[in-house]
């Protein structure tokens, strides 16, 4: 739980103060970002001496939008947008089980995105991705199959 005057002191907390440096990142590098890779080194520059040991190793600000954006600036995660509006638009244009499969992986990656980023390191990134990709895969014969049926 957050308590006012603690913010290191929590998970909660933590997550508050990566949030607020990750804004503070993006207004000083807006377009093209710090560099993938670079969220921690900017997060410890920001923080300076108020760093807390518990909190200096974090690598991510547990929020893949925030991640993209201190990362590869507003255009990187213009790209990560455009990437799962594709994703989403191509699901539409599928058989109905393919397509709300597809849709429903976008949303749970965007949704949860929100709260952690999903698609960063190993484990549920890979899942996200492999899932992304076998479901849009899958999809191109079924998609060939609505859109005859449509002519």
């Amino acid at each position: 739980m957050h308590r006012q005057g603690s913010a290191q002191e929590t998970s909660s907390g933590a997550r508050l103060e990566y949030w607020r440096a990750s804004l503070q990142a993006i207004t000083e590098q807006p377009l093209l970002g710090h560099g993938a890779g670079s969220w921690n080194q900017a997060y410890l520059r920001l923080k300076g001496p108020q760093v807390s040991s518990l909190y200096d190793t974090a690598s991510d600000p547990h929020q893949l939008f925030l991640l993209w954006a201190v990362e590869g600036g507003l255009l990187g995660l213009a790209l990560l947008c455009a990437v799962l509006a594709t994703l989403w638009r191509y699901g539409s244009r599928l058989a109905a089980t393919d397509g709300h499969a597809l849709q429903a992986m976008v949303l749970a990656l965007v949704i949860s995105g929100l709260f952690n980023s999903m698609i960063y390191g190993i484990g549920m990134g890979d899942f996200f991705c492999i899932g992304l990709g076998i479901l849009a895969a899958l999809g191109r014969d079924s998609a060939g199959i609505v859109e005859r049926q449509q002519r």
